[in-house]
């Protein structure tokens, strides 16, 4: 059949129907397999209350909440491995946390502490000026050091409230940069 006897509204239904199809078929691509994919291998990492990806932010962000986290060094690690893996390595995790006043106050005098220790590298200076701090405000502390972060847990005794930081150990003044804060972000 020549091409001038196709119709043009018969040519256009044609590439509509084409169009839906394909964007059909990347929304389904995207919410069963990349998702839900997503989902799945983060359940196996660390029990995760919620999941949200924001791949239109600049970087790209994944928004994770852990209630209870046990290890919050190995849950930070394992769910940026399988966001990188899955995603692609733009995407940063950022942990999503239930901060009180009382918490966010208590890591900003941690915070002293903390920027010292990654400019000097006396971490035990570090951990045992956070554990004292803690301990005078009734409050559970947890914090480990990796060779690219350190990682801080705060958690009321009462249980009402829980804070989570993961601070990048690069030197920021002698980087010349502000560090993109991966962890902790409130609601």
């Amino acid at each position: 059949m020549p091409l001038q006897q196709w119709r043009i509204p018969t040519i256009v239904a044609a590439m509509l129907i084409t169009l839906a199809l394909l964007l059909g078929g990347q929304i389904l691509y995207e919410k069963h397999f990349v998702n839900d994919g997503l989902d799945r291998q983060v359940a196996k990492v660390a029990a995760v209350d919620d999941l949200k990806v924001a791949k239109d932010e600049k970087p790209p962000a994944v928004y994770v909440r852990i209630n209870n986290a046990q290890d919050l060094q190995t849950d930070y690690q394992g769910l940026t491995d399988v966001v990188r893996k899955q995603l692609g390595p733009q995407y940063k995790v950022v942990l999503l946390d239930n901060r009180t006043s009382r918490l966010q106050s208590l890591y900003e005098q941690d915070s002293f502490a903390i920027q010292e220790a990654i400019a000097t590298g006396d971490y035990q200076a570090m951990q045992k000026s956070v554990a004292r701090l803690a301990a005078a405000n009734k409050v559970q502390s947890n914090i480990s050091v990796d060779s690219n972060n350190v990682y801080l847990e705060l958690r009321d005794e009462q249980g009402s409230g829980y804070l989570y930081e993961v601070i990048p150990r690069t030197s920021q003044v002698a980087s010349g940069e502000q560090a993109n804060n991966p962890g902790g972000e409130g609601i």
